[in-house]
Protein backbone atom coordinates (compact mmCIF):
# COMPACT_ATOMS: atom_id res chain seq x y z
CA UNK A 1 0.00 0.00 0.00
CA UNK A 2 1.33 3.47 -0.95
CA UNK A 3 1.09 6.57 1.73
CA UNK A 4 -0.97 8.97 0.64
CA UNK A 5 -0.05 12.04 -1.78
CA UNK A 6 0.57 15.23 0.21
CA UNK A 7 -2.52 16.92 -1.45
CA UNK A 8 -4.81 14.37 -1.01
CA UNK A 9 -4.30 14.28 2.92
CA UNK A 10 -3.88 17.99 3.09
CA UNK A 11 -7.91 18.52 1.05
CA UNK A 12 -8.83 15.01 3.29
CA UNK A 13 -10.98 12.44 1.56
CA UNK A 14 -14.03 14.10 0.89
CA UNK A 15 -12.70 16.33 -1.04
CA UNK A 16 -13.75 17.82 -4.77
CA UNK A 17 -11.15 16.23 -7.86
CA UNK A 18 -11.28 20.09 -8.71
CA UNK A 19 -10.06 21.07 -4.76
CA UNK A 20 -7.30 18.31 -4.97
CA UNK A 21 -5.79 19.00 -8.50
CA UNK A 22 -5.67 23.02 -7.31
CA UNK A 23 -3.97 22.07 -4.33
CA UNK A 24 -1.41 19.88 -6.48
CA UNK A 25 -1.09 22.58 -9.01
CA UNK A 26 -0.32 25.38 -5.92
CA UNK A 27 2.14 23.03 -4.68
CA UNK A 28 3.91 22.38 -7.50
CA UNK A 29 3.28 18.51 -7.39
CA UNK A 30 2.24 18.77 -11.21
CA UNK A 31 5.90 19.43 -11.91
CA UNK A 32 8.31 17.04 -12.79
CA UNK A 33 10.05 15.68 -9.97
CA UNK A 34 14.10 17.18 -11.41
CA UNK A 35 11.64 20.26 -11.72
CA UNK A 36 10.44 20.17 -8.42
CA UNK A 37 13.97 19.70 -6.86
CA UNK A 38 15.39 22.05 -8.96
CA UNK A 39 12.60 24.94 -7.47
CA UNK A 40 13.26 23.66 -4.17
CA UNK A 41 17.10 24.17 -4.67
CA UNK A 42 16.55 27.32 -5.68
CA UNK A 43 14.50 28.39 -2.90
CA UNK A 44 17.28 27.54 -0.68
CA UNK A 45 20.02 29.46 -2.36
CA UNK A 46 17.57 32.27 -1.62
CA UNK A 47 16.97 30.94 1.93
CA UNK A 48 13.31 29.80 1.36
CA UNK A 49 12.62 26.62 2.80
CA UNK A 50 9.13 26.33 1.97
CA UNK A 51 6.43 26.35 4.03
CA UNK A 52 4.76 24.32 6.09
CA UNK A 53 2.08 22.13 4.09
CA UNK A 54 -0.58 22.44 7.39
CA UNK A 55 -0.47 25.77 8.94
CA UNK A 56 1.50 27.80 5.96
CA UNK A 57 3.50 28.50 8.05
CA UNK A 58 7.42 29.76 6.63
CA UNK A 59 9.38 26.79 7.55
CA UNK A 60 12.49 29.31 8.56
CA UNK A 61 10.06 31.19 10.84
CA UNK A 62 9.14 27.75 12.39
CA UNK A 63 11.73 27.55 14.75
CA UNK A 64 12.10 31.05 16.07
CA UNK A 65 8.13 30.04 18.25
CA UNK A 66 9.66 26.79 19.57
CA UNK A 67 13.20 28.23 20.39
CA UNK A 68 11.90 29.67 23.65
CA UNK A 69 10.32 26.42 24.84
CA UNK A 70 13.09 23.98 23.82
CA UNK A 71 15.50 26.18 25.69
CA UNK A 72 13.29 25.93 29.29
CA UNK A 73 13.33 22.15 28.73
CA UNK A 74 16.73 21.88 28.21
CA UNK A 75 17.72 24.17 30.97
CA UNK A 76 15.47 22.76 33.50
CA UNK A 77 16.18 19.10 32.45
CA UNK A 78 19.53 20.07 32.96
CA UNK A 79 19.57 21.87 36.32
CA UNK A 80 17.26 18.49 37.42
CA UNK A 81 19.77 16.09 36.46
CA UNK A 82 22.74 17.68 37.65
CA UNK A 83 21.10 18.76 40.99
CA UNK A 84 19.33 15.72 41.53
CA UNK A 85 22.11 12.93 40.28
CA UNK A 86 24.74 14.74 42.47
CA UNK A 87 23.06 14.98 45.49
CA UNK A 88 22.09 11.27 45.44
CA UNK A 89 25.72 10.58 44.48
CA UNK A 90 26.78 12.34 47.47
CA UNK A 91 24.02 11.10 50.07
CA UNK A 92 24.72 7.65 48.72
CA UNK A 93 28.42 7.67 48.84
CA UNK A 94 28.61 9.59 52.58
CA UNK A 95 25.35 7.03 54.23
CA UNK A 96 26.21 3.69 52.83
CA UNK A 97 23.81 1.24 53.79
CA UNK A 98 20.03 1.13 52.24
CA UNK A 99 20.45 4.24 50.59
CA UNK A 100 23.06 3.23 48.31
CA UNK A 101 20.77 -0.11 46.75
CA UNK A 102 17.94 2.66 46.38
CA UNK A 103 20.25 4.36 44.22
CA UNK A 104 21.62 1.48 42.23
CA UNK A 105 18.04 0.59 42.07
CA UNK A 106 16.93 3.80 40.80
CA UNK A 107 20.35 4.45 38.31
CA UNK A 108 19.57 0.65 36.90
CA UNK A 109 15.79 2.15 36.55
CA UNK A 110 17.08 5.28 34.58
CA UNK A 111 19.31 3.21 32.45
CA UNK A 112 17.17 0.71 31.65
CA UNK A 113 13.67 2.15 30.99
CA UNK A 114 13.75 4.31 27.48
CA UNK A 115 12.50 8.14 28.13
CA UNK A 116 9.74 7.78 25.50
CA UNK A 117 8.61 4.50 27.44
CA UNK A 118 8.82 7.19 30.67
CA UNK A 119 7.23 9.82 29.18
CA UNK A 120 4.08 7.51 27.98
CA UNK A 121 3.27 5.86 31.46
CA UNK A 122 3.71 9.70 33.14
CA UNK A 123 1.03 10.88 30.48
CA UNK A 124 -1.18 7.48 31.36
CA UNK A 125 -1.14 7.95 34.97
CA UNK A 126 -0.11 11.13 36.92
CA UNK A 127 -1.88 13.45 33.68
CA UNK A 128 -4.65 11.83 32.91
CA UNK A 129 -5.57 9.26 35.24
CA UNK A 130 -5.16 12.00 38.22
CA UNK A 131 -5.28 15.35 36.47
CA UNK A 132 -2.73 16.20 38.27
CA UNK A 133 -0.70 17.68 34.61
CA UNK A 134 -1.37 19.14 31.81
CA UNK A 135 -1.38 16.70 29.46
CA UNK A 136 0.18 18.86 26.31
CA UNK A 137 0.71 22.55 26.00
CA UNK A 138 3.49 25.13 27.39
CA UNK A 139 3.08 27.99 29.07
CA UNK A 140 5.35 31.07 29.47
CA UNK A 141 6.72 31.35 32.78
CA UNK A 142 6.55 35.71 32.76
CA UNK A 143 2.03 34.29 32.09
CA UNK A 144 2.02 31.87 35.21
CA UNK A 145 4.95 30.57 36.61
CA UNK A 146 2.96 27.54 38.81
CA UNK A 147 1.73 26.37 35.24
CA UNK A 148 4.77 26.76 33.58
CA UNK A 149 6.75 24.52 35.97
CA UNK A 150 3.66 21.82 35.74
CA UNK A 151 3.65 22.00 31.85
CA UNK A 152 7.37 21.04 32.15
CA UNK A 153 7.37 18.79 35.51
CA UNK A 154 6.59 15.48 33.18
CA UNK A 155 8.94 15.80 29.92
CA UNK A 156 11.80 17.18 32.44
CA UNK A 157 11.34 13.99 34.81
CA UNK A 158 11.29 11.26 31.90
CA UNK A 159 14.42 13.47 29.59
CA UNK A 160 16.08 13.32 32.99
CA UNK A 161 15.52 10.29 34.82
CA UNK A 162 18.74 8.51 32.75
CA UNK A 163 21.44 11.66 33.50
CA UNK A 164 20.41 11.44 37.02
CA UNK A 165 20.99 7.69 37.25
CA UNK A 166 24.43 7.73 35.50
CA UNK A 167 25.81 11.51 37.56
CA UNK A 168 24.61 9.78 40.54
CA UNK A 169 26.64 6.44 39.90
Amino acid sequence: MHPPAPARTIVGQHATEEHYHAVRDQLGLNDSLPEQYRDWLAGVAHGDLGSSLFSGESVTAMPDSRIPVSLSLILTGTAVSGVAGVTLGILSARRGGPLVKAVDVLSLLGLAVPAFRLALVLIAVPAVEFGWFPVTGYVFPADDPVEWGRSLALPVLSLSLGAVAVISK
